[in-house]
């Protein structure tokens, strides 16, 4: 077995490009993945279809290999390269961001010993058949990038614009200040478990409250949504702070954290054996944008997970045999928020 640590992006570039593969799991695809493989080889293709996958890569990547032959897991975090004869695991997406020289510090192992690869194929096989329970048919995996363009249109995008300075961002504006007037804000945990909407009834319901609407599957209504206890009173027009949580209710360390404004709140119109079954969704709008009280950069999303984790604020994460209400957990809303503005002022001035 070929022991060697690559560790510079040009090796590990070479090394993938030499040995050819024909089946990749990768947490994230970036929009220049053809650069780093070999014209022809690549047969299979596992991918997280969430926020760090570029949603164009992927459709790019549908029409090379076929519908069939990329599969959507969503908790992917592993990446493996694999050929008949040869492998590489380690930490690099099929990216630009991972692959370029000075991007990341990245980490690959070779694999050519028989019995790891038989392994690893193995593996392939567990993560592809999980993918195909998760995403069963190619209408779900076509609404679930569906959803991944619409996300990337109003998360993504506009921040890489002004990053290039396309959009004009006053650099002495810290990142967490709040608009003019107060906003409410909901914390509130999610996680992927048993969960689903309920189309009968959404369906209805949206043709109730936007006769404009006319859709024919509700999820393409929704940007993001997620579940509360029917006896929750979540008021339009404010303000979902999301946060992924792990089975023991605490933060996930790189779990996604993410703004959903409430447009409107439908009974039961999720399917969640916890209780949890009262919709409260953001819906997609090409013509507004709205702007969040505040950005969730690198430094404040580290503050709320950690935040989130102290036991001062233990009555916003999820217990497990005690029901989640939202009224519980605004009680302690604003005086988490004051804190989250101070740590991340502190951290900013280390």
């Amino acid at each position: 077995m070929n022991t060697r640590v690559l560790t510079k992006s040009i090796e590990i570039r070479d090394y993938i490009k030499r040995i050819n593969p024909s089946k990749i799991a990768v947490a994230y695809v970036g929009i220049r993945w053809e650069d780093f493989l070999p014209r022809r080889g690549l047969k299979e293709i596992i991918v997280s279809p969430t926020l760090g996958s570029n949603p164009k890569a992927i459709s790019e990547l549908r029409s090379r290999l076929g519908t069939k032959n990329v599969h959507f897991l969503d908790d992917l975090h592993s990446k493996v390269f694999l050929s008949d004869e040869n492998g590489l695991i380690g930490s690099c997406n099929l990216s630009n961001n991972a692959l370029m020289d000075g991007r990341l510090f990245e980490v690959a192992l070779p694999i050519n010993d028989p019995e790891v690869l038989k392994s690893l194929h193995d593996l392939f096989e567990e993560y592809k058949q999980k993918a195909c329970e998760q995403y069963p048919s190619d209408d779900c995996k076509r609404a679930r990038l569906e959803r991944l363009y619409r996300l990337r249109n109003l998360y993504i995008d506009p921040y890489l614009k002004s990053r290039n300075g396309i959009i004009a961002i006053k650099d002495n504006i810290p990142p967490l200040v709040e608009k003019s007037g107060e906003e409410k804000i909901y914390l509130a945990w999610y996680d992927n478990g048993d969960s689903a909407i309920d189309e009968l009834i959404v369906k209805s319901e949206i043709n109730k409250i936007d006769k404009s609407a006319n859709v024919e599957r509700s999820v393409d209504y929704f940007v993001d949504y997620n579940g509360f206890l029917e006896g929750d009173k979540i008021d339009e027009g404010s303000w979902l702070l999301n946060w992924r949580c792990n089975e023991d209710g605490l933060p996930r360390q790189n779990g996604t954290i993410s703004w959903c404004y409430v447009d409107c709140c439908i009974d039961k119109g999720i399917r969640n054996n916890d209780g949890y079954t009262q919709l409260v969704g953001e819906k997609y709008n090409e013509s507004t944008r709205r702007t969040p009280p505040f950005k969730l950069d690198a430094v404040t999303k580290d503050c709320i997970r950690d935040l989130l984790g102290s036991d001062e604020f233990c009555a916003l994460c999820c217990v497990e045999g005690r029901p989640w209400r939202a009224d519980k957990a605004n009680e302690c809303s604003h005086k988490f928020i004051d804190a989250l503005r101070k740590e991340a002022k502190k951290r900013r001035t280390r």
